[in-house]
């Protein structure tokens, strides 16, 4: 056969493959239309609420995530809006729903008693006064009942004949709050006057493990009760004994719930902290506090690992009530919504996160040793260095995605490496009651 022969019957042969082709793609699409229309349509995906905000799971405010199963898009977790984050309206309401009505840390009572004087503080714009009654601290607004003029303007000082006198007119009050003196008020102008019916409004405080606890919600709250899902959790480590020996402070350019969620997970361990992820594997958290406002567990050092310090050696023996165990790991647990503590084998870390505004956070971090143990300064700051650095890289990434809410873009899904976020967000829609 010539090869002109050949070339023709490859050409006669071509409209036949065409035709089978299409032919056979056009029978394969007919199939599937018979099959599409005869099916059951799927189930519609879920409808969320988040504080009256509904979206489906498959699209949020006009974006498509890009998931092709709608079933695994049901069964992730997201985040909460951009809102809850940005809006001055949201952080009024937080106000109201949560830092009046929640225990409050104000620090260790050890560092802000002083007995003979007294000690100022400003949480969530209210001027409170400490002041030592020979007995505890107590804590008062720093106002005076007759014209509420601020008493005392600096940090700390001393009573003035064992008394807090009102720069204003005089009145004077004792450490027990009671009114002792008010100049001209028992003339006859002032039929009725009662020394006993003005003393200072005091506000509910408690002293635990060390840490003086306030509530503005005065009438409705019981510590013992709020508590108990923590009250003896921290007894081996015997917080009561320990005292700090260092103090870090922030000022963090993002909102608190970020610094509690970022505090929760070591998701971002790897990335973020290459010397935290030497001494504890990012995937060994587990926890055991599983709702509700406390929440947390232990991560295991890694092997060869006696504490979180710069170079991974611990600044003094374990605390010698730790049980094997708990020698070998460190814990991280957040109690709602303003303190996080973090025992180690050899000391415990407290922070205390005092929110600002809507995306400002500030920060005070100490490290709590046994003052019956002698610690050189330069081990101290293995661990305090070692925190610092560790913090730092924290409030960055948490910075970050503060600026980047400005974007309001849809909140994405949480990782299984990020279990405990979840249930902060419950929480946190359960108290302010969206």
């Amino acid at each position: 056969m010539s090869v002109l022969e050949q070339r023709k019957i490859r050409c006669d042969a071509l409209p036949m493959f065409w035709l089978n082709f299409f032919g056979g793609k056009l029978t394969y699409f007919a199939l599937w239309t018979n099959a599409k229309k005869f099916a059951p349509a799927p189930p519609e995906p879920e409808e969320t609420s988040i504080s009256g905000n509904r979206y489906k799971n498959v699209i949020f405010g006009g974006f498509q995530n890009r998931y092709h199963s709608s079933s695994k898009l049901h069964a992730m977790k997201f985040g909460l809006p951009a809102k809850y984050y940005r809006d001055q309206a949201v952080f009024d309401q937080e106000s109201e729903r949560i830092f009046d009505r929640s225990w409050v840390c104000l620090g260790r009572v050890d560092s802000l008693a002083n007995p003979g004087g007294y000690r100022t503080v400003q949480v969530e714009n209210r001027p409170l006064l400490l002041l030592h009654d020979g007995e505890r601290s107590r804590v008062f607004y720093n106002v005076c009942r007759h014209r509420q003029a601020i008493l005392c303007t600096d940090e700390s000082g001393s009573l003035n004949g064992d008394c807090v006198q009102c720069p204003y007119h005089a009145w004077a009050y004792s450490a027990t709050g009671d009114l002792v003196r008010a100049p001209n008020m028992q003339s006859s102008e002032s039929e009725g006057f009662r020394s006993e019916d003005f003393g200072l409004v005091e506000v509910a405080s408690v002293t635990w493990n060390g840490f003086l606890m306030v509530n503005f919600n005065s009438e409705g709250c019981c510590f013992g009760e709020d508590y108990k899902a923590v009250l003896n959790v921290y007894d081996p480590w015997d917080l009561q004994r320990l005292r700090p020996r260092a103090r870090l402070e922030y000022d963090v350019g993002a909102n608190w719930k970020l610094l509690f969620q970022n505090y929760s997970e070591c998701y971002h361990c790897p990335t973020v902290h290459p010397v935290l992820s030497r001494l504890t594997p990012y995937k060994s958290a587990s926890n055991d506090l599983l709702a509700g406002a406390f929440l947390g567990g232990p991560m295991l050092l890694s092997d060869g690992v006696e504490s979180m310090t710069l170079d991974g050696k611990a600044v003094a023996n374990p605390i010698s009530t730790l049980s094997p165990s708990q020698q070998k790991q460190v814990g991280y647990y957040t109690l709602f919504p303003t303190m996080f503590i973090s025992p180690h084998p050899d000391y415990v870390m407290v922070h205390y996160v005092s929110r600002q505004s809507t995306d400002h956070t500030r920060v005070t971090c100490e490290l709590l040793f046994d003052p019956d143990v002698e610690i050189a300064e330069a081990d101290i700051q293995r661990a305090a260095g070692f925190w610092d650095t560790t913090n730092r890289q924290d409030w960055h990434v948490c910075e970050l995605v503060q600026r980047g809410m400005v974007a309001d873009l849809p909140p994405g899904p949480y990782s299984p490496l990020e279990p405990v976020l979840p249930m902060i967000d419950r929480h946190y829609l359960s108290v302010m009651g969206a």
